[in-house]
């Protein structure tokens, strides 16, 4: 929410003009949440928040794209055999000052014991989250910002419509 603050200012928005936050029309609960918190933040700010589309007012809006990844992607994250193995490494590197390939190879076979078993990841997530925040006036954009967010795949309903993932029962006729 600093951000849109900081985008407000730094295109020239007036402290005190007042700023019309424009929301989706069939908004998904994220951004019904988004809403009011943009709003809250704006008003603690001491942004002249106006009701609806105001005449005059700055209208603040904002745009959520929820992204499908389906390309495989690796997960690995080092984990408690690499970590182990380092400071075994290090410690044994202090001990004996030529001991370069031998911790090498070990922290090698250790990250692969890591990658095998992958338990520190859940697997990579396949979704992004494109946030689109703009100013305007009517006749101009007056700025504008793009944000990324990975998600998680089993929060992707808090970004999507209800009708976007209805379940519907076959039955036999």
């Amino acid at each position: 929410m600093r951000e849109t603050l900081k985008m407000l200012d730094d295109s020239g928005v007036a402290a005190n003009a007042r700023v019309a936050l424009v929301a989706p029309e069939k908004a998904t609960p994220f951004e019904k949440a988004f809403h009011e918190m943009l709003t809250t933040d704006l008003v603690r700010a001491g942004r002249r928040v106006a009701a609806g589309n105001a005449p005059g007012a700055v209208l603040l809006s904002y745009n959520v794209q929820l992204v499908e990844h389906k390309s495989p992607r690796p997960h690995f994250v080092p984990g408690i055999h690499t970590m182990l193995g380092a400071g075994v490494a290090a410690l044994y590197s202090v001990r004996n000052y030529h001991s370069d390939v031998h911790a090498a190879a070990g922290l090698a076979v250790l990250g692969a014991a890591d990658y095998a078993a992958s338990v520190n990841s859940g697997g990579p997530t396949n979704f992004e989250l494109v946030l689109t925040t703009s100013a305007a006036t009517p006749d101009q954009t007056l700025a504008r910002k793009t944000d990324v967010y990975y998600i998680e795949n089993a929060d992707t309903s808090l970004f999507k419509n209800a009708a976007e993932h209805k379940t519907m029962k076959v039955v036999n006729q």
